[in-house]
């Protein structure tokens, strides 16, 4: 009976303790992720649509081009226009720097937000935050120096030349 009391307690515990950090969109299925190149710009994609459904305004975040910049961004109150070109979303810490930043700044301004929208603000934040710590670390892997900097176009029409080389 100990043994039963135990584990139904270790169970309950992990219940309490799991943390499900996922986006859920519209016409999600149960498939294999994409490769790591089409993901980061999955997440990428869904944060800026979120951070514009909240009101953020992008094109002030993605006019910035350096860490330095983006910190001196103070928050806006001017409601975005709703419109946004994810060509500029590409596999780079810069693009997590921006969107981290447009999360904070979300946070920050003076527009009421309910709890929940709190949450998701600063798990974009969070998430930018490893993100960038992960493309970092990534600085010296030529795979990755590869498609550094690349929208998904860029990385679509480079996967093709890989796999075609003649078309290079």
């Amino acid at each position: 009976m100990t043994q039963y009391r135990e584990s139904l307690k270790e169970v309950a515990n992990n219940l309490f303790n799991l943390e499900v950090n996922t986006i859920l969109k519209e016409n999600m299925t149960a498939r294999k992720m994409p490769d790591a190149t089409h993901a980061l710009l999955d997440v990428s994609r869904v944060y800026a649509e979120k951070l514009l459904q909240l009101g953020a305004n992008l094109d002030v975040f993605f006019s910035q081009d350096t860490e330095e910049k983006l910190r001196d961004t103070r928050p806006s109150d001017d409601e975005s226009s709703g419109r946004f070109d994810h060509g500029k979303l590409t596999i780079d810490v810069l693009t997590f720097s921006r969107l981290r930043w447009a999360a904070v700044a979300a946070l920050e301004a003076k527009r009421s937000r309910t709890d929940s929208q709190r949450v998701v603000l600063e798990r974009i934040r969070r998430n930018c935050d490893q993100l960038k710590n992960m493309l970092s670390r990534l600085k010296s892997d030529p795979a990755y120096l590869k498609i550094e900097g690349k929208n998904r176009s860029e990385v679509i029409a480079f996967m093709g030349s890989q796999k075609n080389p003649d078309r290079a």
